[in-house]
């Protein structure tokens, strides 16, 4: 009983130091990785405030009258922000259903306009602009938004 007891105790040991080993070298590869990615991160913003500081640098540059270059990123044409639909929506006082049969979209697309995760199409753009413009009474009244004519593609002669 004593042999046995001696052996399990010695397997312990042994185990308990080969787990040491190995949690001692994935921290030390861990520790490695987190200086490379402080390393990065620091790059990184230099990198970012060179680029503002350029950026400053053209912006002064440029003569008066010259055309401005949109910045990095920046969104081009009209864009309506998800409350400001929202804010249309409930000024019309329609449901979501309502407003999308309206704009002739789905509940779906409203929802993901409004909570910022989607963009709409330049033709929907197009409906709530002009659904905007239309006022509340119109609206309401269930007035037709003209749609632009679909366009049909003609198949190619073989």
């Amino acid at each position: 009983m004593n042999k046995r007891f001696s052996l399990a105790l010695a397997l312990r040991q042994e185990v308990r130091r080969y787990v040491a080993r190995e949690i001692l070298k994935a921290t030390r590869r861990s520790r490695v990785m987190q200086q490379q990615l402080r390393a990065l991160k620091l790059e990184t913003s230099r990198y970012r405030r060179g680029l503002d500081s350029l950026q400053r640098k053209m912006a002064r540059a440029r003569p008066a009258g010259a055309p401005q270059f949109p910045r990095l990123g920046a969104n081009r044409g009209r864009r309506l922000s998800g409350s400001t639909i929202r804010a249309l929506r409930s000024r019309l006082r329609m449901s979501r259903a309502q407003f999308a049969k309206t704009v002739g979209v789905s509940p779906g697309s409203i929802f993901g306009w409004e909570t910022g995760r989607t963009a709409p199409r330049k033709a929907s753009l197009a409906r709530v602009v002009e659904l905007r413009k239309m006022g509340v009474r119109a609206a309401r009244a269930g007035a037709k938004i003209r749609r632009a004519p679909a366009t049909r593609r003609r198949r190619r002669l073989r």
